[in-house]
């Protein structure tokens, strides 16, 4: 069995049980042997994934973000302690958070996707910090 047809029958099979959902690109020595979507894009509209298929990365930038961040300090372009305000205008002075902070999930800013409110009510519209910061 060619391994196009090897790992095209394993993700059909993980999709087919719904354990996975996306696009597979495979390539060996700089010639692509799949490119292909699986599973839904949309469970509501029925919609499939493509090759071409865009996808949200939600949280995935936070570690990027954290790295470049990281980079910077290291660069003295900024410092862990300064304030995260100096860098955002419409945050807070008052609550004192620093990036350092933000870093290590001790900014005591609340993480306001855990309320159901937020899935049913902000999700998908478009919100300015300030409101975010203040809804919760």
């Amino acid at each position: 069995m060619d391994p196009k047809q090897q790992i095209n029958e394993y993700m059909d099979i993980l999709a087919e049980g719904n354990y996975f959902n996306g696009c597979v690109l495979a390539s060996h020595k700089g010639k692509v042997i799949l490119n292909e979507g699986y599973g839904l894009s949309s469970y509501q509209y029925a919609i499939e994934n493509t090759p071409i298929t865009k996808f949200h990365i939600w949280s995935l930038t936070k570690s990027f973000t954290a790295a470049a961040i990281l980079l910077l300090h290291q660069q003295k372009k900024l410092n862990l302690f300064d304030m995260i305000h100096t860098y955002i205008n419409d945050f807070p002075a008052e609550k004192g958070v620093t990036i350092h902070h933000l870093l290590s999930h001790s900014s005591g800013v609340a993480d306001f996707t855990f309320s159901p409110e937020y899935w049913e009510k902000f999700m998908r519209l478009p919100s300015r910090l300030e409101k975010s910061m203040n809804w919760y």
